[in-house]
């Protein structure tokens, strides 16, 4: 893909892999809601997505779906040697998961001071 040209769209996609919008909004959401497509399906969409570099537009998503697929965590704060290698962790996890987490460090204020902050 060019470095000055539009991202690619699901309809680029579908167009390309000569499938319908609808398949390949499938192959996007085969983890999530566990559809079954052919395989020579999945690969025409697959190698068409690789082709344009297309990724998946994840506000659209939450949009959609009606979630954000996001885990936040305030840490009091990450200096601290057992703060970071619990971050670490978590960060790992979540990383193998179809979510985003946003960290934030609170620097040891209390969390009735952060406007919008919940305990949980």
């Amino acid at each position: 893909m060019a470095i000055n040209s539009k991202a690619a769209t699901i309809k680029d996609v579908a167009k390309l892999a000569g499938v319908s919008v609808a398949t390949v909004s499938a192959v996007n959401n085969e983890k999530i809601k566990k559809v079954s497509l052919s395989n020579a399906s999945r690969e025409k969409v697959l190698k068409a997505m690789k082709s344009l570099d297309y990724k998946v537009n994840i506000d659209a998503r939450a949009l959609r779906m009606g979630r954000s697929y996001l885990i936040g965590i305030i840490a009091s704060d990450m200096t601290q040697p057992f703060t970071g290698r619990m971050l670490g962790v978590i960060e790992r996890e979540i990383r193998k998961t179809d979510y985003s987490f946003l960290i934030s460090d609170i620097q040891n204020s209390p969390i009735s001071t952060i406007p919008n902050a919940y305990r949980v």
